[in-house]
């Protein structure tokens, strides 16, 4: 039977074998990392459909109430032009000339949110009967099929 010395028993892991491991958690975190900001940019969309979906419902409820829509956000009672989590500025615009019967609720991406390079402005509104939904990227070119859920 082969006796273990003290030093055999206490033995750990080497510094080739600890390097190796960190440079396979950096390499791992690299990879991921780009994959985990993309979801994140992605889930804080959901932030903008929502605010542009209550100023759409609001519209709503003033149209059932007047002959046109509301040519202001504070018209509508919304007390902020940001989204809750701060991430969108929301936006109203209505035409006068058309005598309001038409609007855009758009939502710009801000702060961290900026970094949203493809759908960095979202749109929802309604022109007479028809609802209308759109995206454009930072460059200002359209991105609604990519933005937009179906």
């Amino acid at each position: 039977m082969q006796h273990l010395t003290r030093l055999d028993m206490a033995r750990g892991f080497t510094l080739i074998e600890m390097l190796i491991t960190l440079a396979v958690i950096g390499i791992l975190g690299t990879l991921a990392y780009p994959s985990y900001q993309d979801h994140v940019v992605r889930a804080r969309r959901s932030e903008a459909f929502s605010a542009l979906s209550a100023v759409a419902q609001a519209q709503d409820r003033w149209r059932a109430k007047h002959t046109q829509y509301a040519s202001s956000l504070t018209d509508l009672g919304v007390q902020s032009t940001s989204s809750p989590g701060r991430y969108y500025q929301i936006e109203l615009q209505s035409d006068a000339s058309t005598r309001h019967t038409h609007y855009m609720a758009i939502a710009r991406a801000v702060g961290a949110q900026s970094a949203d390079s493809r759908c960095a402005v979202l749109r929802m509104g309604q022109h007479g009967r028809q609802p209308l939904r759109s995206a454009s990227n930072q460059r200002g070119a359209d991105s609604t099929q990519e933005c937009w859920p179906n």
